[in-house]
């Protein structure tokens, strides 16, 4: 797993990127809407009700961001998301030790 942090101006850019099955085309269309549980292989963890990427999706908007999977099957994914960042209440530095402190 990776993560990465950056920031421009505007808003807090997050990528959170694996190397797992991936998600095909299909299955994206359902991963932010409510139980929008998929199962691409049947060696995945099946504990999960497909609630978290929709509560994930209805905070993120909450704060004016957005976010989005890019996937490839057999390869892995990437999600993203943004977060529109207030004036005056970034601290570059700090979010470069973050960035480093959660890079795997």
């Amino acid at each position: 797993m990776n993560i990465k942090v950056s920031t421009d101006h505007e808003y807090l850019h997050i990528a959170v990127k694996d190397t797992g099955a991936g998600i095909s085309t299909e299955n994206k269309l359902k991963l932010f809407k409510l139980f929008g549980f998929i199962q691409e292989t049947s060696s995945q963890n099946t504990s999960g009700i497909g609630l978290g990427l929709m509560i994930s999706k209805h905070l993120v908007e909450q704060y004016n961001g957005s976010i989005w999977v890019d996937s490839e099957l057999g390869v892995g994914s990437t999600f993203f998301f943004k977060l529109k960042l207030f004036q005056n209440e970034v601290d570059h530095e700090q979010i470069e030790v973050i960035t480093t402190k959660f890079i795997y």
